[in-house]
């Protein structure tokens, strides 16, 4: 699966460099750049190939996933923090598209947007886009998914700085640089430490849930050996504190002698 895997990273690459060229030549081919039918159709790209980055199974199949994903707590909090993150990122990227009214790089008809969505998030689309391959990856529990975001939140960044260099600041100017050092690039900070912080804490509680299992487990195999030696005390006692029967032997008259002689002193 790793080749697929980067096959796919390649064509990210390829749709990365399309769409910084996109961006860079904006007044040179106009037409291109606004062109709404190849804007949609290379936003489309981007999402089957992120997808399937994500999405597609593990090295070793759904099967060989680490004992710790295969956690009951893990299964239902990933599943619960990877659906909440899918919901989040699709209503966040949905606002913001209406609001935009624009696909890829064309250019907003709006000006510069700084209210609902974009009060919080100056790429709330990428934003969203994010969440919804990171919760993805949470429900699957595809480590192997999780392992490439980093490969997808890299090509995003690039991305948002083009956007910022080559157009957003250009045409806004001063009024952008204010917007800029009081809306972060992915929102607020403290949201995605909350984030972070929710799956690692799932992570943890898989490795405590597992110690007490063991120690569960420890504490009744004792209790049960325990048990064993308690139902066999009787018999090794009674094998034990039992007097032992020997057989006398029979005395011969040299014998008598010497013990009647020692009987004597």
């Amino acid at each position: 699966m790793w080749t697929i895997r980067a096959t796919l990273l390649i064509a990210l690459g390829i749709l990365v460099g399309v769409d910084s060229f996109l961006i860079r030549g904006r007044k040179k081919y106009p037409r291109l750049s606004e062109s709404r039918a190849f804007n949609i159709a290379l936003v489309a790209a981007h999402l089957i190939v992120m997808c399937a980055l994500v999405t597609l199974p593990p090295a070793g199949g759904w099967g060989a996933r680490p004992h710790w994903l295969q956690d009951k707590g893990v299964c239902l909090g990933f599943a619960t923090m990877g659906a909440a993150l899918v919901g989040a990122g699709i209503v966040l990227a949905s606002l913001a598209l209406q609001q935009r009214k624009a696909f890829g790089a064309q250019s907003s008809q709006e000006g510069l947007l700084t209210s609902h969505a974009y009060r919080y998030f100056r790429h709330p689309i990428y934003t969203g886009s994010l969440w919804i391959f990171l919760g993805l990856a949470l429900a699957l529990r595809n480590l192997d998914g999780l392992m490439v975001l980093p490969a997808i939140f890299l090509a995003y960044l690039i991305l948002m700085l083009l956007e910022e260099r080559h157009d957003l600041g250009p045409a806004f100017g001063r009024q952008y640089q204010v917007y800029r050092q009081t809306t972060g690039m992915f929102g607020p900070v403290w949201l995605w430490t909350a984030i972070l912080l929710a799956i690692l804490l799932i992570a943890i509680s898989a490795r405590i849930g597992r110690r007490a299992e063991e120690k569960r487990a420890y504490a009744s195999a004792t209790m049960a050996r325990n048990d064993g030696w308690q139902r066999q005390a009787p018999a090794c006692r009674w094998s034990v504190h039992m007097p032992r029967l020997h057989r006398q032997a029979p005395r011969t008259p040299l014998a008598a002698a010497t013990q009647h002689r020692r009987s004597q002193y």
